[in-house]
């Protein structure tokens, strides 16, 4: 399975550990933006299943559809 930050970054990052080597500019602000806020909820996750899976899978799919 490709990796989130592979497909919205057209593959310029093959994981997260390279895209928060780079600096943070203006290119780059929003993916980082995206890619913390996924950890974020995978992290709640884990501790409140119902609310945090269905804003995981919100997030997901707004992520999918931006223009």
């Amino acid at each position: 399975m490709e990796m989130l930050v592979t497909k919205f970054s057209n593959e310029n990052y093959r994981n997260e550990g390279e895209l928060f080597a780079e600096p943070i500019s203006e290119n780059n602000v929003k993916l980082m933006g995206e890619m913390i806020a996924l950890q974020a909820l995978r992290t709640v996750k884990k501790f409140d299943m119902k609310v945090a899976d269905k804003l995981y899978i919100g997030l997901i799919k707004d992520l999918h559809h931006m223009g």
